[in-house]
């Protein structure tokens, strides 16, 4: 299992990773998975971080579903802001 805390996401904000920034981003990722993921498992897992509060846990099914969802449809900031995140929290991109 995975803990990420989208209220209070560290988003990378230079190409060289050294400036960051916390951000709530549980609103706005929820919404993109709603409005572009296809299927039920985007549609679960837009629910459950829009309806998280806190630190919430993800498992490696979600974690390869966020990933992915992230490198189609997300700027590449957040993306290795998220791997970054899932990494130092619980799940080995290695394995993903």
């Amino acid at each position: 299992m995975t803990k990420i805390d989208f209220d209070r996401f560290m988003l990378i904000k230079s190409i060289d990773g050294q400036k960051k920034a916390e951000m709530n981003v549980r609103r706005v990722f929820a919404e993109e998975l709603y409005s572009r993921g296809q299927g039920l498992a985007f549609h679960a897992l837009a629910l459950k971080i829009y309806n998280g509060d806190g630190v919430q846990e993800f498992n490696e099914e979600e974690c390869k579903l966020m990933v992915t969802f992230a490198s189609q449809c997300m700027s590449p900031a957040f993306l290795d802001s998220l791997q970054e995140t899932i990494k130092e929290n619980g799940t080995d991109l290695l394995t993903i």
